[in-house]
């Protein structure tokens, strides 16, 4: 290092010796006393990248092993609520990612088989359907053919009616010509 004047600097220690009138003066550069402080600074820094390096990576593959299975779990889920329950759920490990995974396993397995009961009630309502409505049409068929016997009862009926009182009234009409026959007679065996 040199100083303003571009003069290397000194450092210096005056050391009297005991016992005699000699001084002992030393002197060594300030280049010469921080080079050693560079190596040492070159060191420490090239280790520390190094070292940052080294967790960097690490921690890169902890943190990708880590959330790798959120991240499927998450894609999982993600299907799920969008009603897909055909997915497969992997498991690894005994983590909590697994405990939850087996538990997502479980819900899904729960789900598939409410699905297939659903499934199956829906079909036999299908059929059960499909039995009443041949019912209802037997039924209905069944009525229209009482009522075209009901109508059918009702012209008979009305034309026994009519019969009866058509005989009603021959025999209105008969009872008067039995009557003026029985007077006439009458009257012809009086004269």
């Amino acid at each position: 290092i040199l100083d303003d004047n571009g003069r290397d600097i000194l450092y210096t220690t005056i050391t009297y010796l005991d016992g005699t009138p000699w001084v002992m003066v030393s002197y060594v550069s300030q280049s010469h006393i921080l080079s050693d402080l560079d190596s040492l600074l070159i060191t420490i820094i090239s280790t520390f990248a190094v070292v940052l390096i080294i967790v960097f990576i690490v921690l890169s593959i902890t943190v990708g092993k880590t959330v790798k299975p959120i991240k499927s779990l998450t894609n999982v889920l993600t299907a799920i609520t969008d009603g897909d329950f055909t997915v497969e759920i992997p498991v690894k490990g005994n983590d909590e990612i697994a405990a939850m995974s087996r538990s997502l396993q479980d819900f899904v397995s729960i789900m598939r088989e409410v699905i297939t009961d659903i499934r199956d009630v829906s079909n036999q309502l299908t059929a059960s359907s499909g039995a009443t409505k041949e019912l209802a049409g037997a039924l209905y068929s069944g009525s229209q053919t009482q009522a075209e016997s009901m109508a059918d009862v009702k012209v008979t009926i009305d034309q026994v009616a009519n019969g009866v009182q058509d005989l009603a009234e021959h025999a209105g009409t008969l009872s008067t010509v039995v009557t003026e026959t029985n007077q006439q007679g009458s009257h012809a065996r009086e004269n």
